[in-house]
């Protein structure tokens, strides 16, 4: 399990992840309404239990996906949250 912290700073998410240790996460954002993504990708820091993501620009209004992608060795969980930005 994953869940997102809320916002310390701008383009920075806190990551608190539950259960077996993850080799991998990956992050973006996505306008399905649109069809595109963010401008820049996204890097992810991991220590531990915890880490961070950086980079995170929501760079226009709209509906926006933040997706996660968590691998380890329990196998592969996508997680999508959704927002609107006005």
């Amino acid at each position: 399990m994953v869940a997102v912290g809320t916002r310390r700073h701008p383009g920075r998410r806190a990551l608190l992840l539950c259960g077996p240790p993850v080799g991998r996460v990956g992050v973006r954002g996505w306008m399905p309404d649109h069809r595109h993504g963010m401008n820049y990708r996204p890097a992810v820091t991991l220590n531990g239990l915890s880490g961070q993501a950086q980079g995170l620009l929501f760079h226009m209004p709209g509906r926006w996906q933040l997706i996660l992608d968590v691998r380890g060795a329990a196998g592969r969980e996508k997680l999508t949250a959704e927002t609107v930005l006005e």
